[in-house]
């Protein structure tokens, strides 16, 4: 069993002793991810989608997650009660992370709460049709300069939310 538990501990000048740790009920949590504008006959598998929980504050040991299934049901276990920041990976082309929630609230930007126990269920949402930028990049006297990163970033910048940026090298 793979639980997380985290003390927030002032270390000064002195050892610090009889620090206790205690470990909450391990949470489970269901859900469910779908692509939504796609064609029937173009359909995207999603199981090859990494779906990944860190904590939104302290630092991320125990980074959880699940691959879903061809259904798009995933389940994680053994999850401390904490609040996680849910992100998606390896996501079909063309595609981008649109939606998280559970009941009627949406958790993308906010996170889960799983400090009270598990919720109902999550649903991820997937979007389709991403758009495209495409450009030249010069150096001085106006020569193409290859190799050159290229960093698009949202606006405000949200640093928790990596899936917002882009960065592309130049050829």
């Amino acid at each position: 069993m793979n639980v997380a538990a985290k003390v927030p501990v002032e270390i000064a000048k002195d050892h610090v002793e009889g620090v206790t740790i205690p470990l909450g009920t391990p949470v489970s949590l269901t859900g469910s991810l779908r692509v939504v504008g796609e064609s029937q006959e173009k359909k995207s598998s999603v199981t090859g989608i990494r779906v990944q929980l860190s904590p939104m504050d302290g630092l991320a040991f125990n980074t959880p997650g699940a691959n879903p299934r061809e259904d798009g049901s995933f389940n994680i276990e053994n999850l401390g009660p904490d609040k996680y920041r849910i992100s998606a990976y390896n996501l079909p082309p063309g595609s981008w992370l649109q939606s998280v929630r559970t009941g009627d609230q949406e958790v993308l930007d906010t996170g889960l709460d799983l400090s009270g126990g598990s919720p109902a269920s999550i649903q991820i949402t997937l979007g389709r049709g991403t758009g495209q930028i495409t450009g030249l990049v010069q150096a001085a006297e106006q020569k193409p300069a290859a190799g050159a990163m290229v960093a698009l970033i949202a606006e405000p910048l949200q640093p928790e939310r990596y899936d917002l940026n882009r960065v592309a090298w130049s050829d």
